[in-house]
């Protein structure tokens, strides 16, 4: 269930809207889709959001530990692993992502501004 993955979303508008949007679909036996696998998808969705999230935060540098108290990770061995992926990319942050970030010095607005720029981007090309 989504509250497993992100309890503070579960219960949302947004999130009650998707379900609703979910279910008017069909499945591939022209079934409608059921509220449980409505819910099955919006978790894998929140999931591999919450992934994508921390591995780009990593990659604009913000600390391990920072990282952990973002996503309530008991210990800090956890959280490495966005750190680990991070570093195993490979690629260098685009400038205009850094310098988006450059003049924010609160490691969560910089962060925000940076996933930003890096949005923005997409959207134009």
């Amino acid at each position: 269930m989504i509250a497993d993955v992100c309890p503070v979303h579960d219960d949302t508008e947004t999130v009650q809207k998707l379900k609703a949007a979910l279910r008017t679909r069909k499945n591939r036996y022209g079934d409608p889709i059921s509220a449980k696998t409505a819910d099955n998808i919006l978790t894998v969705v929140a999931h591999a959001l919450r992934h994508t999230y921390a591995t780009h935060a990593a990659r604009f540098g913000v600390s391990s530990w920072t990282l952990q108290s973002w996503l309530g990770h008991s210990s800090v061995t956890m959280t490495e692993k966005y750190v680990t992926l991070a570093s195993r990319l490979g690629e260098a942050v685009p400038a205009f992502v850094t310098a988006a970030g450059k003049n924010q010095p609160d490691a969560d607005r910089r962060t925000v501004a940076m996933l930003g720029a890096r949005s923005e981007q997409r959207h134009l090309t």
